[in-house]
């Protein structure tokens, strides 16, 4: 949008440029993106911002003025295009996953908008705490980190969060040891609650991230699921199989007694039948 002050029939003599676009705004004139010129000065105005202001003479900057107002794309217009780029990109992974639900599978917390903004709860989960005492543990190697912080991205690259993963020999203390705790607690899960914990924490954008949405966290809870039973070489993986995984497995919420804040994935994981365990601690804050 333009706007050409001499049309208002103003004397030159009475207001200023600045004055003038003063006026306008208290009027109600859009501030996304706006010219307002004189005789010999252009302005403009883009996200309630000044962005740039020059002689009508200078040929140079005006039509770098004029580039700027005619390429000019709107916040919610830029986000909307970034989101389906990100679409693309996680879709033929998320094709991999079957459409319906399975019987093994929890309803996934979703997304709620309202009229002034958008809340992205995390799941309830129970907090009859156990406690647990800690044992220093010597770490493996395995490709759960990895899964791990893929599923947390966008805490980790767009906002300012951290994850740590470690791999034991052992059950739970001895995972929570590898990690350094001197105490800790827990509360087992069902893995319908473990699994939707993984989702949402996918889904998610933490603190500052863009976010995933449900379908890319549904799929990057069936990838960890896969790593946590070395079936990542083997993807896609039968849901059936994946379904008496997750069975299998013990899942854990753990805690150092410290308050919750922020986003947050803490959760280990037993495997009885392999007498290995995982502690995972993905955080990121506002």
């Amino acid at each position: 949008m333009t706007d050409d002050l001499d049309d208002d029939h103003r004397s030159a003599a009475d207001d200023d440029l600045d004055g003038e676009v003063a006026k306008k705004f208290r009027k109600g004139y859009p501030q996304d993106n706006i010219i307002f010129s004189d005789d010999a000065v252009a302005v403009l105005w883009q996200n309630r911002n000044e962005v740039l202001r020059c002689d009508m003479t200078d040929t140079d900057a005006l039509a770098k003025l004029l580039k700027l107002f005619f390429s000019f794309e709107r916040v919610e217009i830029a986000s909307f295009r970034a989101a389906v780029e990100q679409f693309k990109a996680d879709l033929p992974a998320v094709l991999d996953l079957p459409l319906e639900l399975q019987d093994w599978e929890p309803d996934y917390p979703l997304a709620t908008y309202t009229d002034v903004g958008a809340e992205f709860p995390m799941p309830d989960l129970p907090d009859d705490w156990t406690d647990v005492d800690p044992v220093p543990s010597e770490m493996l190697d395995d490709e759960v980190d990895l899964a791990v912080r893929q599923l947390v991205e966008p805490w980790l690259t767009g906002s300012n969060g951290h994850a740590d993963v470690v791999c034991v020999e052992g059950g739970v203390a001895e995972a929570l040891g590898a990690l350094g705790l001197r105490r800790a607690r827990v509360v087992e899960l069902d893995p319908a609650a473990a699994l939707a914990w993984l989702a949402w924490a996918g889904a998610s954008g933490g603190a500052h991230g863009r976010r995933r949405g449900a379908a890319a966290g549904r799929f990057g809870a069936w990838w960890t699921l896969a790593a946590l039973g070395d079936l990542i070489d083997d993807w896609p993986v039968a849901p059936e199989e994946l379904g008496q995984l997750a069975a299998e497995l013990r899942w854990y919420r753990w805690d150092a007694h410290e308050p919750a804040m922020g986003w947050n994935l803490q959760l280990a994981v037993e495997d009885p039948a392999e007498d290995v365990a995982w502690a995972i601690l993905a955080r990121d804050a506002t």
